[in-house]
């Protein structure tokens, strides 16, 4: 079955972690693949005026683009092949 997509800035297509069941091919515009990258980080900070120490644990997330595809680029493929 063919069909066809109109997304808008900000749109999400497939949510990381998700399988695609489509095939995707762009077919005007720009598409950016981006994905969430989760950062943990440890520090070391002074609590009473620099007499004592305490270990500070904090998380982050990133977006991070990985590419943009431009009008006849595909993705989504792989997922398909996968299943078969």
């Amino acid at each position: 079955v063919v069909g066809r997509v109109e997304v808008q800035k900000g749109d999400i297509l497939i949510d990381q972690g998700s399988e695609s069941e489509h095939f995707y091919i762009v077919k005007r515009g720009k598409l950016s693949l981006s994905t969430v990258i989760e950062i943990e980080e440890e520090n070391i900070c002074p609590v009473e005026e620099g007499t004592k120490w305490e270990v500070v644990n904090t998380k982050k997330k990133c977006i991070y683009k990985i590419r943009d595809l431009l009008p006849g680029e595909i993705f989504g493929h792989d997922e398909l092949i996968e299943h078969f």
